[in-house]
C-alpha cells in the first residue's frame, strides 16, 4: 500500500468514527481543548493570532475564536482563493459569508498580508500523531500555506483522532504542538529550539 493510500484509509476511518458523535459532544470537548491550549504562555501573550472557521465535525473555533477577538486579539481567518490560503481579519460572525467551494465562512474585508506579526496558527487536520505529523484533507493548502512564514503551529484534535504514528512524507509539515482534550504534545525537535517555553 502506498502512502496516499494509507492517507485515504485512515481518513475514511476517521469520517466513520465522527458519525458515531454527536455535535453536542464536539462542541463541548472542544472547550476543554481550548482549554488546554490556553494554558500555553505563549497563546495568551500574544495578540496576532490565526485560527480557522470549524466545520460541525472539526474541533470548534467559533467560540474560542469571538472570545479572543472581544478580548483585543487579532484573530486571522483562512480565505481559499484558488489553490491557496490567504489570510483575512474575524470582525464578528455578523461580517462574514460562506464562499465556495466548500461553503466555509469567511470573513469580509482586504487580505492580511503582514505575516510577520503572527506568531501562533491554530491548525485543523483530519488525524494527527503523537510525533506532531498532520493529515489533512488531501488538497495540501494548510501544508503550502504554513511555508511561508515561521509561527507556531498548534494542531487541535479530538483523542480519537490521535494515533501512535500517521502516514507522512517530507512535504507534510509537522506541528509543534498537538493538543487534545486530554494531552498537550510537543515536537521533540521544537523543544530543543526553545528551550525556554
Amino acid at each position: 500500500m502506498t502512502i496516499d493510500e494509507e492517507k485515504n484509509k485512515l481518513r475514511k476511518y476517521i469520517k466513520t468514527l465522527k458519525k458515531g458523535y454527536s455535535e453536542e459532544y464536539f462542541i463541548n470537548i472542544s472547550r476543554i481543548i481550548f482549554n488546554n491550549v490556553d494554558t500555553l504562555d505563549m497563546v495568551k501573550e500574544t495578540n496576532y493570532i490565526m485560527s480557522y472557521w470549524s466545520l460541525p465535525d472539526e474541533v470548534h473555533t467559533h467560540e474560542w475564536n469571538h472570545k479572543k477577538y472581544k478580548l483585543g486579539k487579532t484573530i486571522l481567518l483562512p480565505s481559499i482563493d484558488g489553490k491557496k490560503i490567504i489570510l483575512k481579519i474575524y470582525k464578528g460572525k455578523e461580517n462574514m459569508i460562506p464562499m465556495p467551494p466548500f461553503n466555509i465562512y469567511e470573513p469580509i474585508g482586504e487580505p492580511f498580508n503582514d505575516y510577520n506579526k503572527i506568531k501562533i496558527v491554530i491548525v485543523p487536520g483530519i488525524a494527527f500523531d503523537k510525533n506532531c505529523n498532520r493529515l489533512g484533507r488531501g488538497k495540501a493548502y494548510y501544508d503550502n500555506f504554513l511555508r511561508e512564514f515561521n509561527a507556531i503551529k498548534i494542531g487541535v484534535c479530538f483523542e480519537f483522532q490521535l494515533f501512535n504514528n500517521i502516514p507522512f512524507t517530507e512535504n507534510d509539515i509537522k506541528m509543534d504542538y498537538v493538543i487534545t482534550e486530554n494531552e498537550i504534545y510537543k515536537r521533540t525537535e521544537f523543544l530543543l529550539d526553545n528551550k525556554s517555553t
